[in-house]
């Protein structure tokens, strides 16, 4: 029987928009869109682009530095490769999706979140080789109390035995220093790991 796996984005969103009520000035922060869509992955399917689309169907462009990128996947294939993707930012109006792998189906649903005003966001790749379990990447300057880091992952893992290895939790070393961790590192892949420093400026 092949197995389903479900990764909520609701879950995501609602940890995201909850630690907005422990952010100081969090009530100058201004939504001004969010856009969504679905993605469907073939069995062979890798990576694919979608153009960001408001309700009527016009493509609709975004300020990237205020912008940010959350997914979920929901599938049949029983490996970690198909389930976990990354997405970033191809064009102000086009994301890209890829995940580590391209052996069974999948549904990649994403939303990006746009604000008018009060957030900064950063961004970057970083690639953990297989022998690393915790990774040091630098960006610029923040305020860590008014910051929170949102990360996507994807990586070659043919099974779903060692998802520990393709998670990782993101912390604030100091101000220009994020650092990723994840718990083992035992099965020799490399993970990507797409990464958004949002910062909640004061007015």
């Amino acid at each position: 029987m092949k197995q389903r796996t479900f990764f909520p984005l609701a879950i995501g969103l609602v940890v995201f928009f909850s630690w907005l009520a422990f952010v100081p000035d969090a009530e100058a922060v201004q939504i001004k869109r969010v856009v969504r869509g679905i993605a469907n992955f073939d069995t062979d399917d890798v990576a694919q682009e979608a153009t960001l689309r408001d309700s009527a169907g016009n493509a609709v462009a975004v300020d990237q530095t205020k912008s940010i990128i959350l997914t979920s996947a929901v599938g049949d294939a029983a490996n970690d490769q198909n389930q976990f993707f990354t997405a970033d930012f191809a064009g102000d109006d086009t994301i890209s999706m890829d995940r580590g792998g391209g052996t069974g189906i999948s549904t990649c649903v994403w939303q990006v979140v746009e604000f008018s005003s009060g957030v900064s966001v950063q961004r970057g790749l970083a690639v953990v080789n297989s022998t690393t379990k915790s990774k040091s990447i630098t960006i610029s300057g923040i305020t860590i109390a008014k910051s929170v880091p949102v990360i996507l992952t994807r990586g070659g893992f043919n099974s779903q035995t060692v998802t520990d290895q393709i998670t990782f939790n993101p912390t604030f070393m100091d101000s220009t220093h994020l650092k990723l961790d994840r718990s083992d590192n035992g099965s020799g892949k490399v993970v990507s790991v797409v990464w958004q420093v949002v910062q909640f400026n004061t007015d």
